[in-house]
């Protein structure tokens, strides 16, 4: 029985490999892999930080839309009670 049932012990011995360039084509690729996967990794936390930016920037956004809103309200707010008081005043008279 031979290599995994498919080859003979006398024809496993005559298959030989070069080590040598076989470690070298496997580090070339493992490099590669190494390389794309650093890449992919960058461009990944490039995107993330990009993303948080944008989020800050429309949370700043967000956030002087909401003051302006809210300050809006209070003048709207502070309308309204002057022109109660001044009806009730209007009413007394």
């Amino acid at each position: 029985m031979g290599f995994g049932g498919f080859m003979s012990s006398k024809k496993l011995l005559r298959c030989t490999i070069d080590w040598k360039h076989f470690s070298t084509a496997m580090a070339a690729v493992m490099k590669r892999k190494l390389e794309l996967s650093w890449r992919r990794g960058k461009q990944r936390l490039d995107w993330i930080g990009k993303e948080r930016t944008d989020e800050e920037e429309a949370g700043t956004e967000l956030a002087k839309r909401e003051a302006a809103l809210i300050g809006l309200a209070r003048r709207e707010l502070l309308l309204s009670q002057l022109e109660y008081s001044f009806e009730l005043v209007l009413k007394e008279d």
